[in-house]
């Protein structure tokens, strides 16, 4: 493998991932809880692309659950698309293709015909000239209409780490091996001086149990890696016709129930969009976010009542690993939201039989539509369900989660379940 492209580190494999987050059905329920229509209406073919997509085990994932969906991947490390595309083969997917390809030269592929782009985790750690030319690639390749979810490290959150990340790249880079193995070398040798503050040693130690091997050395021995701060972000893309909806991340996706009335009331004298979220950010000492996006015009529901009815026509299903008697409240940078209702029993009651709309719900209960919406809400922000497409192809989803399992491909810390929901 090349040790790095354009000073990303490259002699290892990202650890494989699914995002929940940037799937469709998670990108269209967030579009409607802004009151925003879906790029896509739920019966009508699509195209997602994934800028950034590493070894493609997520869009695999997306690809299974979605056959009527056109997944394209694109990754600027060989090793990344040769690993994916095998495996694709593989499984006898034919509806997802990835291109190995850096941002600036992909322009070509980028037809206008995206209903979704998406760039997990790769902003904050290329050039500012790749930068520029992701953003340009997203704003090609959408179609009006269409939704960009970009996700990235943030200030001020990643402050107190920024001093660790600088002088482990500067000693790594004397050190003898690949980059995993320079990355301890040097993570052993700071560890024993007065450095860094000692709350930000124990953070990295704690991480360290959940992530793989060569997580570490991708994070922080980039030579571009720099946290953005969101009005930058939000400016850069206005540039590209993107205009700013809200954030994906469950514990942002309402600022009446995830920011404090104060926070919200000095957020509001912001004089623009911008301004308005890097005050959100320095309120909830932000550290990661999961931005959404449409490219202008954005198509908006033509009325209160239908927007309530698309609202309640999204499927939702449990999360996975939830417990059997979850909590009725969860923290949020506002403090403790509870939600002990008849809504909120209803919806759990019925999702607890597999997954459900909230028309489903409305018609076996007297509870109105708002007070459904409003607790669904809740319990989204909640993690403990989650937006879902309609019942899928199940047998193609076990096929290709038994297919990954055989290949010992674990995500996120579990064999994959996800296709057979649709997420």
């Amino acid at each position: 493998m090349a040790s790095d492209i354009d000073g990303y580190v490259a002699d290892s494999r990202y650890p494989s991932k699914f995002h929940q987050p940037i799937q469709p059905p998670w990108i269209d329920a967030a579009l409607a809880l802004n009151g925003l229509a879906a790029p896509r209406s739920s019966d009508e073919p699509f195209t997602l692309v994934d800028l950034g997509c590493g070894d493609g085990i997520g869009l695999i994932l997306s690809a299974a659950s979605h056959p009527r969906g056109r997944f394209i991947g694109l990754d600027a490390m060989p090793e990344h698309v040769e690993r994916g595309t095998a495996l694709i083969a593989a499984l006898g997917l034919d509806n997802i293709t990835l291109h190995c390809a850096n941002f600036s030269s992909a322009h070509a592929l980028a037809d206008g015909s995206a209903h979704y782009v998406t760039a997990h985790g790769v902003l904050a750690w290329i050039s500012e000239t790749n930068r520029a030319a992701l953003i340009a690639l997203a704003a090609r390749w959408l179609r009006p209409g269409g939704s960009f979810a970009v996700s990235y490290n943030a200030y001020p959150g990643w402050t107190p780490i920024a001093p660790f990340q600088a002088m482990i790249k500067a000693a790594a880079l004397g050190l003898d091996g690949n980059s995993s193995e320079r990355f301890a070398s040097a993570f052993a040798m700071l560890r024993r001086q007065d450095l860094i503050a000692e709350p930000v040693w124990q953070w990295l130690e704690a991480l360290g149990d959940q992530v793989g091997e060569t997580y570490f050395a991708h994070e922080y021995l980039n030579a571009h890696w720099r946290p953005c701060w969101s009005g930058d972000v939000i400016g850069a893309l206005a540039e590209h016709g993107l205009g700013y909806v809200g954030q994906l991340t469950s514990g942002r996706l309402r600022d009446d129930l995830c920011l404090t009335p104060q926070w919200r009331e000095t957020i509001a004298l912001m004089p623009s969009v911008p301004a308005r979220q890097i005050a959100a950010d320095l309120l909830s000492n932000c550290w990661f976010r999961r931005d959404l996006y449409l490219k202008l015009p954005a198509f908006a529901y033509d009325s209160a009542a239908e927007l309530m009815m698309a609202r309640m026509a999204q499927w939702w299903g449990q999360s996975s690993g939830l417990p059997a008697d979850p909590a009725m409240h969860v923290q949020t940078t506002a403090g403790e939201l509870s939600f002990d209702n008849a809504a909120v029993r209803a919806i759990r009651a019925r999702l607890a039989h597999g997954p459900a709309r909230l028309a489903d719900v409305a018609q076996a209960s007297a509870i109105s539509a708002a007070d459904l919406i409003n607790s669904c809400d809740a319990l989204w922000i909640a993690d403990q369900v989650v937006p879902l497409g309609p019942p899928g192809d199940a047998a193609r989803a076990a096929s290709t989660n038994q297919g990954l399992r055989d290949a010992g491909i674990v995500i996120n810390g579990s064999a994959t379940e996800f296709g057979a929901r649709s997420t």
